[in-house]
């Protein structure tokens, strides 16, 4: 299941879809025989022996860790996200890479009920597409996949994946994929310094500056910069004899 279906032939595709699951229950009596209809995104073909690839690109609105799960899944379901396991950036199109690395993966055992919950993490970026795929496998009857993702910030998305989802061109020359790897990105650096001084007193001071990085994004750098003093002042006292009639006291810096 993993990318070896792309060696059959392919039936046939729609686009434009953000409800990922399928839930489809036979029409027929007879569990070991195939029932047709439009019920599979609206594609007409066997939905009790079929297998299904979606792919498309997800859009994180939040910085943070992102568990995708599958509520149930009958027959089998895999789940996989980033440019070296879903799919190359801008290749959505093209034949599947052969990689197991999966995010997400399950069979239901022949006989035995649904599994729930599978689940699995992995760290995003806010404001980067992210290459998703989809593998779901059915065989005999029954079709069930629930897809489901819980936000950094507790926010659970079922189902319905609109303004979560999208779908490009193959074409590396467009701006959505002008960062292939957006595991590399930092929002924010921080840099501290420290110099030694002829003051007498330690000093600190921080600086705001842009830098642009190898992807071609800009990121803020806060500079803090400490200045120690070379030498700790100290205070001496002298007292000296003289024939004036009075007490002098003077100060020397050295």
């Amino acid at each position: 299941m993993a990318y070896q279906y792309a060696n059959e032939a392919k039936l046939g595709s729609v686009g434009g879809q953000t409800h990922l699951s399928i839930y489809y229950g036979t029409n027929t009596g007879f569990w070991n025989t195939a029932s047709w209809s439009s019920d599979l995104f609206g594609f007409y073909t066997t939905p009790t022996n079929v297998t299904v690839e979606m792919t498309g690109y997800f859009l994180p609105p939040q910085t943070g860790s992102y568990t995708f799960f599958f509520p149930t899944v009958d027959d089998s379901a895999i789940l996989s996200v980033g440019g070296n396991v879903a799919f190359e950036c801008c290749a959505q199109e093209q034949p599947p890479i052969t990689s197991t690395d999966f995010t997400v993966s399950v069979i239901k055992p022949w006989g035995a009920a649904a599994p729930t919950d599978i689940k699995g993490s992995t760290y995003m970026y806010a404001g980067y597409y992210y290459p998703i795929k989809i593998v779901y496998s059915n065989a005999v009857a029954l079709a069930r996949l629930l897809v489901s993702v819980v936000l950094p910030d507790g926010t659970e998305v079922d189902n319905d994946f609109e303004g979560y989802v999208y779908s490009f061109d193959d074409d590396l020359s467009q701006p959505n994929c002008t960062i292939p790897d957006p595991s590399k990105h930092t929002t924010s650096i921080v840099t501290t310094t420290t110099e030694l001084w002829t003051g007498t007193f330690t000093s600190t001071s921080t600086e705001m500056t842009t830098i642009t990085g190898t992807n071609g994004v800009p990121t803020d750098e806060t500079i803090i910069v400490v200045k120690t003093p070379t030498i700790a002042s100290t205070a001496i006292t002298t007292t000296e004899a003289w024939t004036g009639t009075f007490t002098s006291t003077s100060t020397e810096m050295t």
